[in-house]
Protein backbone atom coordinates (compact mmCIF):
# COMPACT_ATOMS: atom_id res chain seq x y z
CA UNK A 1 0.00 0.00 0.00
CA UNK A 2 0.85 3.59 -0.60
CA UNK A 3 2.91 5.60 1.71
CA UNK A 4 -0.14 7.77 3.69
CA UNK A 5 0.26 11.23 1.85
CA UNK A 6 0.01 14.99 3.29
CA UNK A 7 -3.74 15.29 2.12
CA UNK A 8 -4.44 11.49 4.00
CA UNK A 9 -2.80 12.97 7.11
CA UNK A 10 -4.81 16.04 7.29
CA UNK A 11 -8.27 14.27 6.49
CA UNK A 12 -7.07 12.53 9.84
CA UNK A 13 -6.36 15.39 11.80
CA UNK A 14 -9.42 17.18 10.81
CA UNK A 15 -11.47 13.96 12.01
CA UNK A 16 -9.46 13.31 14.99
CA UNK A 17 -10.31 17.04 16.25
CA UNK A 18 -13.99 16.62 15.64
CA UNK A 19 -15.73 16.20 19.60
CA UNK A 20 -17.81 12.98 19.19
CA UNK A 21 -20.28 12.74 16.28
CA UNK A 22 -19.02 11.34 12.80
CA UNK A 23 -22.48 12.67 11.40
CA UNK A 24 -20.14 15.82 10.27
CA UNK A 25 -17.45 14.45 8.50
CA UNK A 26 -18.03 14.54 4.44
CA UNK A 27 -14.47 12.78 3.56
CA UNK A 28 -13.67 9.54 4.46
CA UNK A 29 -11.11 8.53 6.65
CA UNK A 30 -9.25 4.95 5.91
CA UNK A 31 -8.70 3.29 9.21
CA UNK A 32 -5.37 1.39 7.83
CA UNK A 33 -3.83 5.35 6.94
CA UNK A 34 -4.70 5.30 10.68
CA UNK A 35 -3.13 2.41 11.79
CA UNK A 36 -0.17 2.67 9.95
CA UNK A 37 0.60 5.45 11.37
CA UNK A 38 0.12 3.75 14.73
CA UNK A 39 1.27 0.00 14.07
CA UNK A 40 1.82 -0.74 10.65
CA UNK A 41 -0.62 -1.66 7.57
CA UNK A 42 -3.62 -3.54 7.21
CA UNK A 43 -3.35 -6.30 4.44
CA UNK A 44 -4.47 -5.01 1.63
CA UNK A 45 -6.38 -7.76 0.55
CA UNK A 46 -9.35 -6.37 3.60
CA UNK A 47 -8.95 -2.57 1.60
CA UNK A 48 -12.46 -1.77 -0.03
CA UNK A 49 -10.62 -0.21 -3.08
CA UNK A 50 -13.67 -0.01 -5.72
CA UNK A 51 -15.18 3.69 -6.31
CA UNK A 52 -18.79 2.06 -6.92
CA UNK A 53 -20.76 -0.11 -4.15
CA UNK A 54 -19.94 -3.45 -3.84
CA UNK A 55 -20.02 -6.54 -1.14
CA UNK A 56 -17.23 -5.50 1.15
CA UNK A 57 -14.05 -7.43 1.40
CA UNK A 58 -13.69 -5.53 4.94
CA UNK A 59 -17.00 -5.55 5.87
CA UNK A 60 -17.36 -9.39 6.31
CA UNK A 61 -16.84 -12.79 8.10
CA UNK A 62 -13.83 -14.83 6.88
CA UNK A 63 -16.20 -17.86 5.91
CA UNK A 64 -17.92 -15.62 3.18
CA UNK A 65 -16.23 -16.09 -0.08
CA UNK A 66 -16.76 -12.78 -2.58
CA UNK A 67 -16.37 -12.87 -6.22
CA UNK A 68 -14.28 -11.24 -8.29
CA UNK A 69 -16.46 -8.48 -9.59
CA UNK A 70 -17.80 -8.29 -5.58
CA UNK A 71 -21.57 -9.13 -6.59
CA UNK A 72 -21.87 -12.88 -5.51
CA UNK A 73 -21.70 -14.58 -2.09
CA UNK A 74 -21.15 -17.48 -1.01
CA UNK A 75 -21.25 -18.61 2.55
CA UNK A 76 -19.71 -21.92 4.42
CA UNK A 77 -20.71 -23.49 7.46
CA UNK A 78 -22.26 -21.31 10.18
CA UNK A 79 -23.89 -17.83 10.19
CA UNK A 80 -21.69 -15.22 8.00
CA UNK A 81 -22.34 -12.01 7.32
CA UNK A 82 -21.42 -9.18 4.50
CA UNK A 83 -22.34 -5.50 4.26
CA UNK A 84 -22.12 -3.39 0.95
CA UNK A 85 -18.91 -1.11 0.96
CA UNK A 86 -21.37 1.97 1.11
CA UNK A 87 -24.11 3.41 2.53
CA UNK A 88 -26.79 6.38 3.81
CA UNK A 89 -27.98 8.16 6.56
CA UNK A 90 -30.85 9.68 4.87
CA UNK A 91 -33.03 8.89 1.57
CA UNK A 92 -34.84 6.36 0.59
CA UNK A 93 -33.01 3.31 -1.41
CA UNK A 94 -33.62 -0.33 -3.08
CA UNK A 95 -32.07 -3.10 -4.09
CA UNK A 96 -32.83 -6.87 -5.01
CA UNK A 97 -30.77 -10.01 -4.22
CA UNK A 98 -31.65 -13.15 -6.19
CA UNK A 99 -31.09 -16.48 -4.74
CA UNK A 100 -28.16 -18.71 -6.19
CA UNK A 101 -27.43 -22.59 -6.31
CA UNK A 102 -26.13 -23.52 -2.67
CA UNK A 103 -22.78 -24.96 -2.36
CA UNK A 104 -22.33 -28.62 -1.83
CA UNK A 105 -20.68 -28.96 1.56
CA UNK A 106 -18.25 -31.39 3.19
CA UNK A 107 -19.41 -33.08 6.26
CA UNK A 108 -18.35 -31.55 9.91
CA UNK A 109 -15.39 -33.36 11.23
CA UNK A 110 -16.09 -35.84 13.67
CA UNK A 111 -19.62 -35.71 12.67
CA UNK A 112 -21.88 -37.82 10.29
CA UNK A 113 -22.82 -36.56 6.71
CA UNK A 114 -26.34 -36.30 8.32
CA UNK A 115 -25.49 -33.72 10.30
CA UNK A 116 -24.43 -31.68 7.41
CA UNK A 117 -27.53 -32.68 5.40
CA UNK A 118 -30.22 -31.74 7.95
CA UNK A 119 -28.63 -28.43 8.23
CA UNK A 120 -30.56 -26.75 4.78
CA UNK A 121 -29.05 -23.36 3.46
CA UNK A 122 -30.54 -20.02 4.18
CA UNK A 123 -30.25 -16.00 3.87
CA UNK A 124 -31.13 -13.13 5.26
CA UNK A 125 -31.14 -10.24 3.45
CA UNK A 126 -31.36 -6.61 4.72
CA UNK A 127 -29.68 -3.52 6.48
CA UNK A 128 -27.46 -3.04 9.04
CA UNK A 129 -25.05 -0.55 10.53
CA UNK A 130 -21.72 -1.28 11.24
CA UNK A 131 -22.47 -1.99 15.08
CA UNK A 132 -23.07 -6.06 14.47
CA UNK A 133 -20.18 -9.01 14.58
CA UNK A 134 -20.29 -10.80 11.43
CA UNK A 135 -20.26 -14.06 12.38
CA UNK A 136 -24.13 -13.39 13.36
CA UNK A 137 -27.22 -13.18 11.41
CA UNK A 138 -27.76 -9.45 9.97
CA UNK A 139 -31.11 -8.58 12.59
CA UNK A 140 -29.63 -9.68 16.13
CA UNK A 141 -29.66 -5.89 17.12
CA UNK A 142 -31.88 -2.94 17.34
CA UNK A 143 -29.67 -1.79 14.21
CA UNK A 144 -30.15 -4.61 11.77
CA UNK A 145 -33.32 -5.86 9.65
CA UNK A 146 -33.39 -8.48 7.54
CA UNK A 147 -36.21 -10.90 5.65
CA UNK A 148 -35.51 -14.98 6.25
CA UNK A 149 -35.16 -17.05 2.89
CA UNK A 150 -36.57 -19.80 5.36
CA UNK A 151 -40.39 -18.59 5.43
CA UNK A 152 -40.00 -15.09 5.01
CA UNK A 153 -40.09 -14.18 8.48
CA UNK A 154 -38.34 -10.70 9.35
CA UNK A 155 -36.24 -9.97 12.24
CA UNK A 156 -34.74 -7.24 14.10
CA UNK A 157 -33.15 -7.30 17.65
CA UNK A 158 -33.26 -11.00 17.55
CA UNK A 159 -36.54 -11.12 17.39
CA UNK A 160 -38.68 -12.54 14.59
CA UNK A 161 -42.17 -11.48 12.95
CA UNK A 162 -43.82 -14.60 11.31
CA UNK A 163 -46.07 -14.38 7.93
CA UNK A 164 -48.95 -16.26 7.04
CA UNK A 165 -48.89 -18.16 4.33
CA UNK A 166 -45.32 -17.75 3.31
CA UNK A 167 -43.11 -21.38 2.08
CA UNK A 168 -39.30 -21.09 1.94
CA UNK A 169 -37.86 -19.41 -0.92
CA UNK A 170 -35.95 -21.24 -3.52
CA UNK A 171 -32.84 -20.43 -6.10
CA UNK A 172 -34.04 -17.88 -8.56
CA UNK A 173 -36.34 -16.29 -5.62
CA UNK A 174 -35.57 -12.39 -5.55
CA UNK A 175 -35.89 -10.46 -2.76
CA UNK A 176 -36.20 -6.72 -3.13
CA UNK A 177 -35.19 -4.25 -0.26
CA UNK A 178 -36.47 -0.86 0.81
CA UNK A 179 -35.22 1.67 3.34
CA UNK A 180 -36.13 5.35 4.11
CA UNK A 181 -34.23 7.45 6.56
CA UNK A 182 -34.55 10.91 7.47
CA UNK A 183 -30.79 11.88 8.38
CA UNK A 184 -31.81 12.51 11.88
CA UNK A 185 -28.25 12.61 14.27
CA UNK A 186 -27.58 10.23 16.57
CA UNK A 187 -24.98 9.55 19.14
CA UNK A 188 -21.81 7.80 17.32
CA UNK A 189 -18.43 8.42 19.71
CA UNK A 190 -15.32 8.96 17.34
CA UNK A 191 -14.19 5.46 17.90
CA UNK A 192 -10.44 6.52 16.36
CA UNK A 193 -10.05 8.50 19.49
CA UNK A 194 -10.92 5.88 22.00
CA UNK A 195 -7.53 3.27 21.74
CA UNK A 196 -10.47 0.24 23.63
CA UNK A 197 -12.54 0.93 19.92
CA UNK A 198 -9.51 0.50 18.13
CA UNK A 199 -9.45 -3.72 18.19
CA UNK A 200 -13.26 -2.99 16.56
CA UNK A 201 -12.72 -0.63 13.97
CA UNK A 202 -9.80 -3.01 12.47
CA UNK A 203 -12.49 -5.58 12.32
CA UNK A 204 -14.75 -2.87 10.55
CA UNK A 205 -16.87 -2.05 13.09
CA UNK A 206 -17.99 1.38 14.94
CA UNK A 207 -18.41 0.22 18.56
CA UNK A 208 -18.26 -2.36 20.90
CA UNK A 209 -20.91 -4.83 19.70
CA UNK A 210 -21.52 -5.55 23.47
CA UNK A 211 -22.26 -1.90 24.30
CA UNK A 212 -24.23 -0.16 21.42
CA UNK A 213 -24.67 3.39 20.99
CA UNK A 214 -28.26 4.92 22.55
CA UNK A 215 -31.14 4.66 20.24
CA UNK A 216 -32.22 8.03 18.55
CA UNK A 217 -35.78 7.22 16.50
CA UNK A 218 -35.64 8.40 13.12
CA UNK A 219 -39.11 9.54 13.08
CA UNK A 220 -41.02 8.33 9.49
CA UNK A 221 -38.19 6.14 8.80
CA UNK A 222 -39.23 2.53 6.79
CA UNK A 223 -37.91 -1.02 6.26
CA UNK A 224 -39.60 -3.04 3.72
CA UNK A 225 -38.92 -6.26 2.21
CA UNK A 226 -40.47 -7.45 -1.25
CA UNK A 227 -40.73 -11.39 -3.04
CA UNK A 228 -40.75 -11.61 -6.58
CA UNK A 229 -42.35 -7.99 -6.78
CA UNK A 230 -44.44 -8.31 -4.37
CA UNK A 231 -44.20 -6.37 -1.04
CA UNK A 232 -45.05 -8.23 1.59
CA UNK A 233 -47.27 -6.50 4.69
CA UNK A 234 -44.91 -6.27 7.56
CA UNK A 235 -42.50 -3.04 7.75
CA UNK A 236 -40.49 -1.63 10.25
CA UNK A 237 -41.29 2.12 10.70
CA UNK A 238 -39.36 4.60 13.05
CA UNK A 239 -36.31 2.84 13.41
CA UNK A 240 -33.08 3.91 15.00
CA UNK A 241 -30.86 6.51 13.52
CA UNK A 242 -27.94 5.36 11.88
CA UNK A 243 -25.50 4.85 9.05
CA UNK A 244 -27.31 1.65 7.37
CA UNK A 245 -25.46 -0.28 4.94
CA UNK A 246 -27.13 -3.46 2.45
CA UNK A 247 -26.60 -6.47 4.31
CA UNK A 248 -26.44 -10.52 3.34
CA UNK A 249 -26.06 -13.14 6.46
CA UNK A 250 -25.82 -16.43 4.74
CA UNK A 251 -25.90 -20.43 6.45
CA UNK A 252 -24.45 -23.64 5.37
CA UNK A 253 -23.46 -23.01 1.72
CA UNK A 254 -26.06 -20.35 0.54
CA UNK A 255 -25.28 -18.31 -2.36
CA UNK A 256 -26.78 -14.81 -3.23
CA UNK A 257 -25.99 -12.49 -6.06
CA UNK A 258 -26.55 -8.63 -5.54
CA UNK A 259 -28.10 -6.07 -7.89
CA UNK A 260 -26.86 -2.63 -6.66
CA UNK A 261 -29.01 -1.35 -9.56
CA UNK A 262 -30.12 1.26 -11.46
CA UNK A 263 -31.86 -1.88 -13.81
CA UNK A 264 -34.14 -3.86 -11.87
CA UNK A 265 -36.02 -7.25 -12.29
CA UNK A 266 -38.86 -5.53 -9.74
CA UNK A 267 -38.48 -1.61 -10.81
CA UNK A 268 -39.76 0.19 -7.29
CA UNK A 269 -41.41 3.50 -7.29
CA UNK A 270 -39.08 6.56 -8.42
CA UNK A 271 -38.99 7.46 -5.04
CA UNK A 272 -36.60 5.01 -4.52
CA UNK A 273 -32.97 5.14 -5.70
CA UNK A 274 -30.48 2.23 -6.30
CA UNK A 275 -28.09 1.25 -3.89
CA UNK A 276 -25.51 1.82 -6.65
CA UNK A 277 -25.62 5.54 -5.61
CA UNK A 278 -24.92 5.12 -2.17
CA UNK A 279 -21.72 6.85 -0.25
CA UNK A 280 -19.07 5.87 1.24
CA UNK A 281 -19.03 6.00 5.33
CA UNK A 282 -17.24 7.89 7.15
CA UNK A 283 -14.70 5.96 8.59
CA UNK A 284 -13.86 3.18 6.16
Amino acid sequence: MEEVNKRDIEIKDRFLSLPNNVEFVREPVFYSQFKKIRKGNIKESKIDNKSLPVLSVRYKDSFIELSEDRFVAKGYKGWSSVLLSHGSSSGSWYFEITIGNPVELQPFLGYPISVTKICKPSIRVGWSCRYSRYDVPVGTNSFGFSLSSSDCSCFNNGKKRCLPNYKPLNTGDIVGCFITLNNTSYDLPNPLTRPELHPFVEMGLLCNPDKLPPIIIDKGSKVQFSVNGKVLETNYTDIPAGFYHPALSLYMGATAVINTGPEFNYTPTVHFLPICKMQRPCIV
